[in-house]
């Protein structure tokens, strides 16, 4: 596995478990961890399986991966950031785009002493477009080391394409998430996604934070086209200002830092 501590320069108020999206190059996290370096938050970027810089083992492993696997890797990236935290007497928050965001809260759900004081999504792979079970359908027609071309722009993958391997087990995370709400999902959190995403239905993601009680403590910030991008646009990508525009950069900018500052009293009262 592997882990990559990106330190913030201000005087350090936190420290962050970041991870990335299905098929993205983790390194395009790292506009987001400067985000908070800037807000003097000290970042540990986690690298998934089937995502790290050598392509070729990576490739195997992503035509093998499951999500027993990546949640052992967030398991131990938390477990380094945590014990940084403590050492150093900060609180732990987390931010997760996509597949990260899921993975994340999967990994919450099921381990209760697994906890930060603050989330930020992106994206977040909950409530899918399309079905999970189709999936997971198809690796059993196609066998799970079959790969899909990827659409997203190529600077930003990861792979040349995603295996259904790890398209099933980012639906087994998708799946396990619980009907009821862990108390851990109970903190200050903010969601920003792209009315327009192509992956992730605003609607069904809504739906599921009213359904866990979450509306009051949960913020929804819809970060709308248009785009910087000579390219079609992908709604679904929002990690850097060249994936959503110089706007809507500064406006998650803006979020972030709000929430980052905002008391944890202030937003449970509210």
């Amino acid at each position: 596995m592997s882990f990559v501590w990106i330190r913030s320069k201000a005087s350090v108020k936190a420290i962050a478990v970041v991870v990335h999206g299905l098929n993205l190059k983790p390194e395009k996290m790292n506009s987001l961890s400067e985000v908070l370096n800037q807000e003097g938050v000290d970042v540990l970027c986690l690298a998934l399986a089937g995502h790290r810089d050598d392509r070729t083992n990576s490739l195997l492993e992503m035509k093998k991966v499951r999500r027993l696997d990546w949640l052992q890797e967030f398991h131990s990236a938390y477990a380094e950031a945590r014990q940084e935290s403590e050492k150093r007497h900060l609180p732990l928050n987390f931010l997760g785009y996509s597949l990260g965001a899921l993975l994340g809260l999967d990994a919450m759900a099921g381990d209760p002493t697994l906890r930060f004081e603050r989330l930020i999504l992106v994206a977040p792979a909950v409530g899918l477009k399309i079905p999970p079970f189709l999936l997971k359908v198809l690796g059993a027609i196609l066998g799970k080391t079959f790969m899909i071309g990827s659409q997203n722009l190529k600077d930003y993958r990861a792979q040349p394409g995603t295996s259904l391997a790890a398209y099933a087990a980012l639906a087994s995370s998708h799946r396990s998430l619980p009907s009821n709400c862990p108390e851990s999902f109970r903190i200050p959190t903010l969601v920003m996604i792209d009315p327009k995403d192509e992956f992730v239905s605003l609607k069904k993601l809504r739906k599921w934070i009213k359904n866990k009680d979450l509306q009051s403590i949960w913020k929804v910030v819809e970060i709308s086209s248009p785009r910087s991008l000579n390219e079609k646009v992908r709604h679904h990508l929002m990690v850097d200002e060249a994936s959503v525009g110089v706007q809507n950069w500064a406006l998650m900018r803006a979020e972030i830092a709000r929430s980052l500052r905002s008391s944890k009293t202030s937003e449970q009262d509210a």
